[in-house]
């Protein structure tokens, strides 16, 4: 799955990688292993975001239904990827 990343990104160019694949939803799958290798370039510039399907429902479930500003949300709960890591 890196060299398919790796590869597309270099096809379409960070720009238009990053516009397509803003946020990359996984299962728990041996080819999603190593989401840091798939989230940052060789050069370490972050290129997407990745989640698997569980920590999503489970920012779901905790996100008030109010809530708009999703990012203020991420940093207010320090980042679901420490707290359910892989």
């Amino acid at each position: 799955m890196i060299d398919i990343f790796d590869f597309l990104y270099s096809v379409l160019k960070p720009e238009l990688f990053k516009d397509i694949f803003k946020v990359c939803l996984t299962d728990n799958g041996s080819e999603f292993s190593n989401p840091l290798a798939l989230e940052f370039d060789s050069s370490q510039k972050r290129r997407t975001h990745i989640f698997t399907a569980m920590q999503v429902l489970l920012i779901k479930r905790d996100l008030p239904k109010e809530t708009t500003n999703l990012s203020a949300f991420y940093s207010q709960r320090n980042g679901y990827r420490k707290l359910f890591p892989r």
